[in-house]
């Protein structure tokens, strides 16, 4: 088979390779099926199209490494007693492999509850979502997108700062789940390879499948959330009264890149005053002080933001509103993202 092609397959699918040692070895195998090629960690799967006949399973890191440093234009799977023979141009490799009957993952076979089409507007939400996710294994209810069907919803939050995307209500899906964060991003990376034609999104009450492009398919256990975040009454609370919407002045983002320079290192706060039609920003660390005034035709408030979280949001909106107790930014009717002021 054609070596760039095997490669640029099995480095999507190598995404499901298990890192932990701890777990049996075929998890960290790519599986060969005789048509099909994925690799599993128990929680993730990834299925590929390959058109090799042979049914074997060989370290994925070991494999990977072999073809990326290999310049040949084909290569050749044997199966001779308990090894993988690998011809690839004027090189030989042999490697040890794990038989058929030692796969531990099988495709689920639960009901989907229903389906959602993959679009560039779920693209879109999913993209937005992962950069409110929470990284704190301490937190699994916030460790993920959360989709609310009924509400036509995708919902984020790290604890600092919340994520909405409005899918609309073209679609109807029954589902409330928490999507895993490797998964999205695993969705988002082959979709960016292979595109969005034909995909979606399938949920039951223990996976979630996407199916995707050029016979692509994704399997992920949901993460257990039997105390789902209220995503929607944190936003009430957050907003206790409708924002005061305006234009992202185009100068902001300059002058917060220069309030991190002093902000960052301290994790310190950046102090927002609106008076006069007039956005005065002061950052004051013992690394320095770093001022800016920039227009804003917003009514006058006060806010102490963290620079690093409002540039985030900066770069997905395009109007903002300051309460003393969070901002708030939005683009268009789709996208909102709400960030507690520090301090809140």
């Amino acid at each position: 088979m054609n070596r760039k092609e095997l490669l640029s397959t099995l480095t999507l699918v190598s995404r499901a390779l298990a890192s932990d040692n701890l777990l049996p070895p075929i998890f960290r195998c790519f599986c060969f099926t005789g048509g099909n090629v994925y690799a599993s960690n128990d929680q993730l799967a990834i299925m590929a199209p390959c058109p090799d006949g042979e049914t074997f399973a060989v370290n994925g890191q070991t494999l990977l490494g072999l073809l990326e440093n290999s310049s040949a234009d084909e290569v050749e799977f044997t199966l001779v007693e308990q090894n993988c023979l690998i011809k690839a141009g004027r090189s030989r490799f042999k490697l040890p492999y794990f038989p058929k009957s030692e796969y531990l993952f099988a495709e689920p076979k639960e009901k989907p509850l229903g389906e959602f089409a993959i679009r560039q507007i779920e693209v879109g939400g999913l993209t937005a979502c992962l950069n409110t996710v929470s990284r704190d294994n301490t937190a699994p209810a916030l460790m993920g997108v959360f989709l609310h069907g009924p509400q036509h919803m995708l919902y984020s939050c790290d604890g600092d700062a919340l994520t909405r995307f409005d899918l609309g209500k073209k679609q109807t899906h029954p589902a409330v789940a928490l999507l895993p964060t490797a998964f999205c991003e695993t969705v988002l990376k082959i979709i960016a390879e292979v595109g969005t034609e034909n995909s979606s999104l399938e949920i039951s009450n223990s996976w979630v499948k996407a199916v995707l492009e050029q016979g692509y398919v994704c399997y992920a256990r949901l993460t257990a959330n039997p105390t789902p975040l209220d995503h929607a009454g944190e936003l009430k609370k957050s907003m206790r009264k409708p924002p005061s919407w305006v234009p992202v002045p185009d100068e902001l983002n300059a002058a917060l890149s220069r309030a991190r320079v002093v902000a960052d290192p301290e994790t310190a706060p950046t102090f927002f005053k609106v008076e006069q039609g007039k956005l005065r920003i002061n950052t004051l660390t013992s690394n320095g002080e770093v001022k800016d005034v920039v227009n804003l035709k917003h009514p006058d408030t006060e806010a102490k933001v963290n620079a690093a979280l409002v540039q985030r949001a900066l770069a997905l909106c395009t109007e903002m509103s300051i309460f003393d107790n969070c901002t708030v930014y939005k683009n268009g009717g789709d996208l909102l993202i709400v960030i507690s002021n520090m301090g809140s």
